[in-house]
């Protein structure tokens, strides 16, 4: 067996051949598993070709207009191509798009880069095989190595007819591989050639390997009849079961299982949505494979033996938030879709030392200006005071505050708080009238500021200086809960040293969190602290999230390896994404992702803070106090009165002149001189 390698040390786009494997005829099998040995890993400089054009912020370049090499790169378009010939090792040759090309690239045909020569062509596999009386063909493909064999034409030899029960048993071993796009090429004659395949999936059968007839050699022309060698399949899976592997975890998945025939009732979660939303386009029913939590933390190991097991099975897919593997090992037993979902993973930590009540209502003001604001207001009223002191100040009280307003004391404070003036009661004079407006300006600022700032506090729950950086929370000393598959941190977070093993999920782990004595923290993906705030708001408000992402997975479906269901998830996912179905089921189960701070999200809907008395108590405790001052002052005023009418009356009984004489006779008043001297006394009122 020869190819050739365009990418050598020496040449570029070589065509040589080299020889790769040879066939032992003893043990009737090829040498060398590794049919199709990587050719592009490394380009050894050559030059690759690319289709672009200059706008920023997506790409700029600084060209050798000559050779048309690209000496530099801007734009993060510019970046990525920058990346990819870094590592794959090629050098760039840019071919510049006019402006109608451009204007032609955004139809959706496409018919413009067809000649660029650059559309995407599915490479078609020819496997021939001699079929011996000894020789397990089965085997043979079942151990043909991790080759993409998803586009296979076959070749028997010693299949001459068209045996209908032989063709059968070689597409219903064939199926289970996810082997689906298959042509096995019959000899029936010298000049009737025929190809067949089989139709898994169809309005009478489920899973039928019965061979079907679609194409024919034409001698004479020296070509096959029909260009199409690969009809569509599973363009509708006429409602059979194709099974799935999962675990129950909200928010991805949640489950309303038929424990008889383990098919689906109904989905809950984001994943789930998303298998409902495929199962509807394709059209097929969801039979569930529930892992056990075995399976489940041997999912996390990079090599994925168990999903080897899990598809042996025969399951045909698993989801369940499981990372998508960028550098995916062609020894891998399965293999991967597109991600549709960007999970991060911060730290959450609980809340001490809340706002108090008292302190909620004065969080939108620093300190210092509620000192400044309660400067202002006493000299103001100091002001005020020493206008209405005197007569002798009437001439600058009434050019400082207006000769009609009678009550300028009441006016200050309910001017601030927002009330109004009547206008029978506004300064004549300029220089008061500027007065009242500076004060109406400066007092709707303040108020604007206070009520914003207030808004901001009770929509986001604020909490007194939070960790916002892991170096906080380490430094302030909190005790890290790690699960089993997050204990690879402590290979980049070394400082972590007061850390323990979690172990109960990480929505058990929450409303403990809470309620923890001591500062903890716990690691969690985005989706767990955002469900839990759907579903447990109170006890949500006492967590905080730290303001740094400690790192970023992308989350894929597992499939069969090659498995022909790569294609038609990535299709779903794709129009998912598209058209928003995605971000909808994301919002419907636990928001996005914040931006900062703890509870705000990253310019989306921010979670609603239901009121309560723990923010507003602060309000109702204020009356209540001023209440009791205010009868304070009603006593004192009754206890003040009082006590200065009994004083009058003493006074005035003691200055009268004469009133005390006494008679000579006796030393004693007469009721006759009594009466003679009493004084008509008036009648004071208590208030």
């Amino acid at each position: 067996m020869v190819t050739y390698f365009p990418f050598t040390p020496t040449e570029c786009y070589s065509v040589a051949p080299v020889t790769i494997n040879s066939y032992d005829t003893v043990k009737q099998e090829w040498r060398n598993k590794n049919y199709f040995p990587k050719k592009s890993k490394n380009f050894y400089r050559c030059p690759v070709t690319c289709a672009t054009y200059e706008e920023m912020p997506y790409l700029g370049l600084s060209l050798n207009r000559t050779t048309k090499r690209v000496n530099s790169y801007r734009g993060f378009e510019g970046e990525l191509v920058k990346y990819s010939a870094s590592n794959l090792n090629f050098t760039t040759i840019v071919y510049l798009m006019n402006e109608e090309e451009i204007n032609e690239s955004f139809d959706e045909r496409g018919l413009v880069f067809e000649k660029y020569n650059i559309e995407g062509r599915i490479m078609k596999i020819l496997i021939m095989f001699t079929l011996g009386p000894k020789v397990n063909f089965y085997e043979r493909v079942k151990h043909s190595g991790s080759q993409n064999l998803s586009y296979t034409i076959m070749y028997i030899s010693s299949i001459t007819t068209l045996d209908v029960a032989t063709i059968s048993k070689v597409f219903k071993i064939i199926f289970p591989m996810s082997l689906l796009n298959v042509g096995l090429v019959i000899p029936l004659s010298k000049d009737n050639i025929i190809m067949v395949t089989y139709f898994p999936f169809t309005p009478t059968e489920c899973y039928s390997v019965a061979p079907v007839t679609i194409n024919s050699y034409d001698t004479v022309k020296q070509e096959w009849r029909n260009k199409n060698y690969f009809p569509k399949k599973s363009k509708s899976f006429y409602r059979c079961p194709v099974t799935c592997a999962t675990y129950e975890e909200m928010p991805y998945l949640g489950l309303s299982l038929n424990r008889t025939t383990k098919r689906v009732n109904s989905y809950r979660g984001f994943e789930g949505e998303l298998v409902k939303y495929s199962a509807s386009n394709l059209n097929f029913t969801t039979i569930v494979y529930l892992m056990n939590e075995e399976e489940i933390n041997e999912s996390f190991d990079e090599r994925g033996l168990v999903f080897e097991k899990i598809f042996s099975k025969s399951a045909d897919f698993a989801i369940g938030a499981f990372y998508y593997r960028p550098h995916l090992n062609e020894s891998s037993p399965y293999s991967q879709t597109l991600y549709y979902y960007l999970s991060h993973t911060y730290l959450v930590t609980n809340v001490f030392n809340i706002y108090s009540m008292y302190e909620k209502i004065a969080y939108p003001f620093h300190l210092g200006l509620w000192y400044l604001i309660g400067l202002i207001l006493a000299l103001s009223s100091l002001l005020i005071f020493t206008c209405e002191s005197g007569r002798r100040w009437r001439k600058q009280r009434n050019f400082i505050i207006g000769e009609n307003n009678r009550t300028p004391q009441y006016h200050l404070f309910v001017l601030a708080l927002g009330a109004t003036v009547s206008s029978t009661q506004l300064p004549r004079y300029n220089f008061a009238r500027f007065l009242l407006m500076c004060w109406l300006l400066g007092s709707l600022v303040i108020r604007s500021a206070y009520q914003s700032g207030m808004y901001e506090m009770l929509r986001d729950n604020k909490h007194r200086n939070p960790p916002q950086t892991i170096a906080d929370v380490l430094k302030q000393g909190y005790v890290v809960l790690l699960r089993g598959y997050h204990k690879s941190l402590l290979n980049i977070l070394p400082d972590m040293k007061n850390v323990r093993e979690l172990n109960v999920s990480i929505l058990q782990a929450f409303p403990q969190l809470a309620t923890a004595s001591e500062r903890t923290a716990v690691f969690s993906q985005y989706e767990y602290y955002g469900y839990f705030g759907k579903t447990n708001l109170a006890t949500w408000q006492k967590l905080h999230l730290v303001n740094e992402r400690i790192y970023t997975q992308q989350l894929a479906m597992y499939v069969r390896l090659q498995s022909y269901l790569v294609t038609e998830l990535n299709a779903q996912i794709a129009n998912a994404q598209y058209f928003g179905f995605i971000n909808h089921w994301v919002n419907k189960y636990y928001g996005r992702p914040v931006a900062a701070g703890g509870h705000g999200h990253q310019g989306e809907e921010s979670q609603t803070n239901i009121l309560s008395m723990n923010e507003l108590g602060a309000v109702f405790m204020i009356l209540l106090w001023l209440h009791l001052a205010a009868f304070g002052v009603f006593v004192m005023e009754l206890l003040w009165h009082s006590c200065s009418q009994n004083r009058l009356v003493i006074m005035v009984l003691t200055l009268r002149p004469g009133f005390f004489k006494q008679t000579e006779t006796n030393g004693k008043r007469t009721n006759k001189h009594k009466q003679r001297n009493q004084p008509s006394m008036p009648i004071y009122p208590l208030i």
